[in-house]
């Protein structure tokens, strides 16, 4: 068990990122030009904070280092420099998540969970007034619902799983407006796969059958879904939802094809002990959640460029998956807050 200072959780976020980059990234770089004075793992390093100190600004973060932390980044480098290497590393980024998430099981000695635990965030890219088209295309984004009660926004929706302890196993995310059963069917599908297509109306279509609407079509994804952080660290063959995927030809069709069972509490009408029961396992979710925007509402990624977002996305989980291993380390419940500023 490690002492909880500032020394030494910059230190443990550091050596935990370093050594990932090093396993898993260093070797397939390419080797040109000469070496960079502001490492790979320094770029990944500052990225995550950003995410933990100002909302993910990542330029109020380097103004803050080069005031403040110089001793522990002396070679920062400039704001648009840094943008360009992020924007470089997002693939790095986008893995480094479920990487972590290997690290937390190996930690607790338990590699796989009885269950893991389903549910859609909304992720803003701007707010809806001042979203532009150009922004739109450019970044992949949407407008959806999210929410209780459900609003308008812009940006995408993500559907995270999430283990018993707290952390996110893994992720999918698409266009704001893609229905949450599409993002398990994508989960689903490349966790068994990760080279097989995203699915399509057409294609599902042939597999469930037509809908009860006459002349109605499913509505499939309507941009790209981002399918690099699924992960594989989690086998479970059970999972929980909210209502958002209920529907009983998708519950066959993945217990079916993917030998899944998704259960909602549709599933427990009228048991009331099992439905407490049930509600408590969704509640860790709602946590987990919370956690991951700080106790606040999911702030707005502020970029407009497919490769920034994804990056920014990646960034937020790889965050929380880190402060639940560094709670660990500190023998501090695992979804406490850490607040870098203040530690």
């Amino acid at each position: 068990m490690y002492s909880a200072n500032l020394d030494t959780l910059l230190t443990l976020l550091y050596t935990i990122i370093d050594d990932i980059y090093q396993e898993h990234f260093a070797p397939h770089r390419p080797a040109r030009g000469r070496p960079c004075k502001f490492s790979d793992s320094e770029v990944l390093t500052v990225a995550i904070l950003a995410q933990w100190m100002f909302n993910g600004c990542e330029s109020q973060t380097i103004d803050y280092i080069n005031k403040h932390w110089t001793e522990y980044f002396p070679d920062i480098i400039t704001k648009s420099a840094f943008n360009k290497r992020v924007r470089y590393l997002s693939g790095c980024m986008t893995l480094m998540g479920p990487l972590i998430a290997d690290l937390c099981n190996d930690f607790i000695g338990r590699p796989s969970a009885h269950y893991e635990v389903l549910d859609g965030v909304g992720i803003p890219l701007k707010s809806l007034a001042r979203s532009r088209r150009s922004d739109i295309i450019n970044s992949g984004a949407d407008v959806g619902k999210s929410g209780v009660p459900r609003s308008k926004y812009c940006g995408f929706k993500a559907l995270v799983s999430i283990h018993p302890y707290g952390w996110f196993n893994g992720s999918v995310y698409g266009p704001a407006s893609t229905d949450e059963r599409w993002l398990s069917e994508s989960y689903f599908r490349f966790r068994e796969d990760p080279t097989l297509d995203p699915p399509n109306s057409h294609e599902m279509d042939a597999i469930l059958g037509p809908r009860h609407r006459k002349n109605k079509r499913r509505k499939g994804p309507s941009g790209r879904i981002e399918r690099d952080g699924v992960g594989g660290n989690c086998e479970s063959r059970t999972c929980l939802s909210d209502l958002g995927l209920r529907g009983r030809r998708w519950e066959e069709h993945w217990l079916r094809e993917y030998g899944v069972a998704v259960l909602h509490k549709g599933h427990l009408e009228g048991a009331c002990p099992w439905r407490r029961w049930f509600m408590a396992l969704r509640q860790k979710v709602e946590q987990a959640i919370g956690a991951m925007g700080q106790g606040k509402a999911q702030t707005a990624l502020g970029c407009w460029n497919q490769w920034s977002c994804k990056a920014r996305i990646a960034a937020r989980i790889a965050k929380h998956n880190l402060s639940c291993l560094a709670n660990l380390y500190f023998g501090r419940p695992c979804l406490a807050a850490i607040d870098v500023l203040t530690f």
